[in-house]
């Protein structure tokens, strides 16, 4: 799965123009972000960047890549943002006072009442005061003003504690005004006219003041619940336009033909996979063409050589030596001509140019006439067949094509019988396991080395050769074996240690009845 740190990486070295720079500025190591990369790379299926001597570059995929990783990324921000400044604003008071004295009562109640709630507040300054036209005044116990600032005319110098009370409330000759409490005197702030409008009932009965921490509560839970939806929503719709992309990028990875019809925002997205579709489609054929190609253009003149090495070991007009020779240049010719086969062979499967039959196969028969044919081949008498077949294997067959299969097994027993100079007996045995046939054709000869197994398991065109002649079959014919088997929605494991043997084991589906 792509994940987010790959696409900021992937923006960095379009930005940075090399890994080296910006690995630095990612503080991460030059191999730990080329790594990412590659990782990126094989999960789009497609390379993003042309590599040269002493650099690598982005390319047309790689920029697209970049381009849609950007908007990605932008996208993602902008919903952090949206959804911190939605929440925020439920966990949020702002006040504003032209003195520090209105902080002095209101701020301890509401953090009492509210503890979750942040204040934010400002005290406006004197300069503040002069450009909104705001004045105050200062009222002892007697009511009298003791302090004024900006007074308006009309503004009485003396209160009443019913004038107090009256005016706590609202206005002052139509000045709404703002009172705190100072020790002993009153701070009034009085605002221009029409500039605020007070509530002079405002006040609400017991059992709603109790009843406001449950609202606020449900209205919270509202509110994350609202935007739980919506964020599903919008997960869904993008899951949505972005699944046919995926599907298309898995089965590009697997060698298959993709075809999008996307429309939208992602259209160009769909169109530059079907175009790289179709260019790997036509690269694979025209590899195979060519392969195909070669072989056929082989096996002329290799026919022509086996020929004549077949007259001269039957002549008797050539020394003893020669016909020797003669032998080897043949029997050397048989494994070319093999090899040229397999690879041919791989090839076409490989890049799905060979048509696969699908015919009910029956796996226990055609194991059985394998090893006769092996047999009434005049094999060495080192060679031992050990068949174990399970009966309930009898009347039970797989679908695939046979002469494919056919070949897939011969050559796991060729190998063992070519690798093993000295002899040794070949196990052949097939069971039932579940919904799958079992094969498991394995040797008691010399296997190979830990290192050995690895490389033909983890490199899929590894060739290895026992001697200095050639013989590559053991790698190639296990990779033929793979994608017989894997074109037949099987698997194939092998295991072997040096002087311990080799094992291979092909699981397959049974035919469905």
């Amino acid at each position: 799965m792509i994940e987010l740190n790959q696409l900021e990486q992937l923006i960095y070295i379009a930005e940075n123009k090399t890994i080296s720079k910006a690995a630095k500025e990612l503080l991460i190591s030059q191999p730990a972000l080329s790594r990412s990369m590659q990782r990126l790379e094989s999960d789009l299926g497609v390379e993003l960047f042309d590599h040269y001597k002493n650099k690598i570059v982005l390319n047309k995929n790689g920029e697209l890549a970049v381009k849609h990783a950007q908007k990605i990324i932008k996208s993602i921000q902008t919903m952090i943002n949206d959804v911190q400044d939605y929440d925020q604003s439920f966990h949020r008071i702002s006040i504003a006072t032209c003195s520090p004295a209105p902080m002095w009562d209101i701020e301890p109640l509401i953090k009492e009442l509210y503890p979750q709630i942040t204040i934010q507040t400002a005290v406006i300054n004197q300069k503040d005061l002069i450009t909104n036209n705001i004045w105050g005044i200062v009222i002892d116990n007697s009511g009298n003003v003791i302090w004024q600032y900006n007074l308006p005319e009309e503004i009485p110098l003396k209160y009443s504690l019913q004038d107090v009370a009256t005016f706590s409330k609202g206005y002052i000759k139509n000045y709404p005004v703002f009172t705190w409490k100072q020790e002993n005197d009153l701070l009034v702030l009085g605002y221009p006219k029409n500039s605020y409008s007070k509530f002079v009932t405002n006040y609400l009965p017991l059992s709603a003041m109790q009843k406001t921490p449950i609202i606020l509560f449900i209205m919270l839970v509202s509110n994350v619940t609202i935007l739980f939806i919506v964020y599903y929503l919008s997960k869904r719709n993008v899951m949505l336009k972005v699944a046919p992309i995926l599907n298309g990028l898995d089965k590009l990875s697997h060698g298959e033909t993709v075809v999008l019809n996307i429309n939208g925002e992602l259209e160009d997205v769909g169109k530059r996979i079907n175009e790289t579709s179709l260019q790997l489609d036509k690269q694979n054929k025209a590899r195979a063409n060519w392969i195909s190609g070669v072989s056929h253009d082989i096996r002329t003149p290799l026919s022509m050589i086996m020929g004549y090495a077949d007259r001269i070991t039957s002549s008797l007009d050539v020394g003893e030596n020669t016909r020797k020779q003669a032998n080897i240049i043949k029997i050397q010719s048989v494994k070319i001509k093999n090899l040229v086969q397999d690879l041919n062979l791989v090839s076409q499967l490989n890049y799905n140019v060979q048509p696969v039959k699908q015919t009910p196969v029956h796996l226990c028969k055609m194991i059985r006439e394998i090893v006769v044919e092996y047999l009434n081949n005049n094999l060495n008498n080192k060679f031992d067949f050990e068949l174990n077949l399970d009966c309930n294997t009898e009347q039970i067959s797989i679908i695939g094509d046979e002469r494919l299969l056919y070949r897939a097994i011969q050559n796991i027993i060729s190998n063992s019988i070519n690798h093993n100079e000295n002899g040794c007996t070949i196990s052949v045995s097939l069971a039932v396991n579940g919904n799958n046939l079992i094969l498991v054709i394995s040797d008691n000869g010399k296997g190979i080395s830990e290192e050995k197994l690895q490389k033909i398991q983890s490199t899929p065109h590894y060739l290895q050769s026992t001697d200095e002649r050639l013989d590559l079959r053991h790698g190639l014919g296990l990779l033929l074996v793979k994608e017989i088997i894997s074109i037949h929605n099987g698997t194939v494991s092998i295991s072997s240690a040096l002087n311990n043997g080799f094992s291979t084991t092909i699981s397959l589906p049974i035919k469905k009845q």
